[in-house]
C-alpha cells in the first residue's frame, strides 16, 4: 500500500496522457472551432521572428495576448509543425489542472479526495476537448489555477502575496485581466469571519502594494510594446474589441435574461457525472460544514471560486461554454470532497482499482466517440486535406525541391508543411522568376505554363516546373 500512498496521484496525469493520445489518434479538427487563427500567431513568431505580438494570415492583429502563442510557438520548433505539437501546451496545462486538484484536495481533505479530485478533472468531458484545442482556454485555466492557489495559501499565511500578483500579471497575458477575478473569487470566503485565518492577520499591506503596481507594470509594459511595435490597431482590439467588446456587447443578439442561466448549466452539462457531486458537495457544506476550520475554508474558498466565476459569466453579454473552464479546478475539488467521504471506506488499493476501471471505461466510449465521428462534421475532411498537403509538399522538399502554397489555399498548410515557407499571392509569376532551382507550389487552381500537377489532396495540386520533375523522374 505504500506504493499506492505515493504514488497514486500519477493516475491522473496518466489518464490526462490518455486522452491526450487518444485525441491525437482520432481524426483532426484543426480547421475548426477557429483554431486556425491562433496557428497563425504561431506560425507569425516561430517563423517569422514576429515573437512580441502576432499577426494572422490575412495582416489582422492577435486578438489574444500570447502566453499560448510563446508555448506553442516554442513546441512546434522542438517538434515540428504538427498536432502533437501545437497541442501539447494544453495537454500539458490540463494536467497541471489535474495535479493541482488532486494535491491541494489531498492535503486538506484526505487521500480519498485529492484522487478522487484528481480523477474528476482527468475523465471530464471539458478536459477531453481542452487538451486538442489549439487555443488560450486551456493554458488559461491552468494559469488561473496557480494564481487561485497561491491567493489561498497567501490568505492562510499572511504571506506570498507578491508572487501571487507576478503570477496574475501571467494569468492577465495569457488571456484576460478576468482571470484575476476569478482567481481571487475564493477569497470571498473571508465574508465568513470564522474563517478569517489567525496567520493572515499579518501586515500584508506593503505586499500589495508592490504586487499590485508590478501587474500593471508587466501588463502594461507588454501592451506599450506591442504599440510600439504595431501601432493603435493594438489597443483597438485588444482593448476596445475584445475585453472592452465582450464584456458591454451581446454578440449573439439574444436577450440578456435569456442567456443569463447559459453558464451554470453549460458547467453542470460538460462536467457531468462530476457536477452531481459538486451540487451534493455545496448543500453539505452549506448544511453541515465540517468541524475543522482548516477543511472548512478551503471548501468555503472553492465554493465561493465556483460561484463568483459563474456569476461573472452569467453577467457578461459575451458568452461560451469554453469560457468557464477556470472554473473546472473548484468543481472537481467539490466533487472529490463528497467522493472521498464514500470511497475512504475502501481500501487505498481497491480505490485505485475502482479508479483505473471507471477511467478505462470512459477512455473507451471516448475512442469510440471519437474514432467514429462523422468526417463531414467538425470540418474532419478540410483539416485532412491541409494536413495531407503539408505532409506532400514536405516529401518534394525531401527531394530537394523548393516548396511553397498559395495565400488564397488554407494558412494552415504552410504549418504542416516542414520548414514553413512563405506562401505566395501569385504561383504563376513564383514560378516564372524563383530561378533555376527545382521549385514546386501548392495550388488550388490551375496554373498556366508547361508545368507537371500532381494532387497533394482532394482540390489541392502541386504545379512543378520542369527541374522539377526531372527531380521527381
Amino acid at each position: 500500500m505504500r506504493i499506492g500512498r505515493h504514488w497514486a496521484w500519477l493516475l491522473p496525469l496518466l489518464a490526462v496522457v490518455a486522452v491526450f493520445a487518444l485525441r491525437l489518434a482520432g481524426p483532426p479538427d484543426i480547421r475548426d472551432k477557429d483554431q486556425a487563427r491562433p496557428i497563425d500567431y504561431v506560425l507569425d513568431a516561430a517563423a517569422d521572428g514576429n515573437w512580441l505580438v502576432q499577426r494572422d494570415a490575412g495582416g489582422d492583429i492577435a486578438s489574444k495576448p500570447p502566453i499560448y502563442t510563446w508555448l506553442a510557438s516554442a513546441s512546434s520548433l522542438a517538434f515540428g509543425g504538427n498536432r502533437f505539437a501545437i497541442y501539447l501546451p494544453c495537454a500539458l496545462a490540463m494536467a497541471i489542472v489535474a495535479l493541482l486538484a488532486a494535491v491541494q484536495a489531498r492535503r486538506r481533505l484526505g487521500w480519498a479526495a485529492g484522487l478522487a479530485a484528481g480523477m474528476a478533472v482527468a475523465l471530464a468531458l471539458d478536459t477531453q476537448k481542452a487538451v486538442t484545442l489549439a487555443r488560450t482556454d486551456a493554458v488559461f485555466a491552468a494559469c488561473t489555477g496557480v494564481a487561485a492557489w497561491l491567493a489561498l495559501r497567501s490568505w492562510e499565511s499572511g504571506r506570498g502575496w507578491i508572487l501571487f500578483w507576478l503570477v496574475c500579471a501571467v494569468v492577465s497575458l495569457a488571456k484576460s485581466p478576468v482571470g484575476v477575478v476569478f482567481a481571487a473569487g475564493g477569497l470571498l470566503a473571508a465574508c465568513w469571519r470564522s474563517e478569517r485565518p489567525v496567520l493572515a492577520e499579518r501586515d500584508s499591506g506593503w505586499q500589495h502594494a508592490v504586487g499590485a503596481p508590478l501587474l500593471l507594470i508587466i501588463g502594461a509594459g507588454w501592451l506599450l510594446a506591442a504599440v510600439e511595435t504595431l501601432g493603435l490597431p493594438v489597443i483597438d482590439k485588444l482593448i476596445g474589441k475584445e475585453l472592452i467588446g465582450h464584456a458591454t456587447a451581446n454578440d449573439n443578439a439574444t436577450p440578456w435574461l435569456q442567456t443569463f442561466w447559459r453558464p451554470p448549466l453549460w458547467h453542470l452539462g460538460l462536467f457531468a457525472p462530476w457536477s452531481l457531486l459538486t451540487c451534493v458537495a455545496l448543500w453539505r457544506l452549506a448544511r453541515h460544514p465540517p468541524a475543522s476550520p482548516r477543511r472548512r475554508r478551503f471548501l468555503r474558498f472553492m465554493a465561493c471560486w465556483l460561484g463568483f466565476g459563474l456569476l461573472v459569466l452569467c453577467l457578461a453579454p459575451h458568452k461560451r461554454m469554453v469560457l468557464s473552464l477556470p472554473m473546472l479546478l473548484p468543481g472537481a475539488v467539490l466533487a472529490g470532497a463528497e467522493a472521498g467521504r464514500w470511497l475512504g471506506l475502501l481500501g487505498r488499493g481497491r480505490q485505485v482499482a475502482l479508479w483505473a476501471v471507471l477511467a478505462a471505461v470512459i477512455l473507451a466510449g471516448l475512442a469510440i466517440y471519437h474514432l467514429n465521428r462523422d468526417p463531414r462534421k467538425d470540418r474532419i475532411d478540410e483539416s485532412r486535406i491541409v494536413i495531407a498537403a503539408g505532409d506532400g509538399l514536405g516529401r518534394l522538399a525531401a527531394q530537394g525541391i523548393a516548396v511553397t502554397s498559395a495565400v488564397h489555399l488554407p494558412s494552415t498548410i504552410r504549418y504542416f508543411t516542414p520548414g514553413w515557407p512563405q506562401q505566395v499571392g501569385n504561383p504563376a509569376q513564383f514560378l516564372a522568376v524563383s530561378g533555376p532551382g527545382a521549385v514546386a507550389v501548392a495550388t488550388g487552381t490551375v496554373v498556366q505554363g508547361a508545368m507537371r500537377r500532381l494532387p497533394l489532396a482532394d482540390g489541392i495540386e502541386v504545379a512543378i516546373d520542369a527541374e522539377a520533375v526531372k527531380l521527381l523522374e
